[in-house]
């Protein structure tokens, strides 16, 4: 029997917010088969993207990223945001404070949970050998 081919997640996706869009979809679809209650903000000027509870560990909050950006056998991953209007353009850098896990989905597939205690970079993250143990 062949084996079925690995399409990529974010192919058809050329639009950064369609990619988002995805992303989001795919972490919660992750978090709500891991078992845990998904609650979605409202609006969309928190820092954060969902709050999560797993029933133990009280309400986390979430960053969810996605990426298609791979770099020399590593998925780069954007944390800060970029945004604006005709007058102002604002880069915001990642906050560690306003959320106590970061969710990525790459493009091939692949998903990371990582508690955001355990990296410092604000602006990007390659998700490396030393992030191997957040694969899920």
């Amino acid at each position: 029997m062949e084996s079925a081919l690995r399409v990529p997640v974010f192919a058809r996706h050329v639009n950064p917010r369609k990619q988002g869009d995805a992303g989001m979809g795919i972490a919660i679809g992750w978090f709500a088969c891991a078992g845990y209650t998904v609650c979605l903000p409202l609006t969309d000027s928190q820092p954060y993207d969902l709050v999560v509870d797993d029933g133990e560990r009280g309400l986390q909050r979430v960053a969810v990223r996605s990426t298609t950006q791979f770099k020399d056998g590593a998925y780069e991953v954007g944390l800060r945001t970029l945004g604006g209007n005709k007058t102002q353009f604002r880069i915001r850098h990642f906050d560690h404070a306003a959320a106590e896990m970061l969710f990525v989905a790459c493009a091939n597939g692949d998903r990371y949970l990582i508690p955001t205690a355990d990296f410092v970079n604000r602006s990007l993250i390659r998700l490396g050998p030393k992030y191997a143990r957040y694969q899920v």
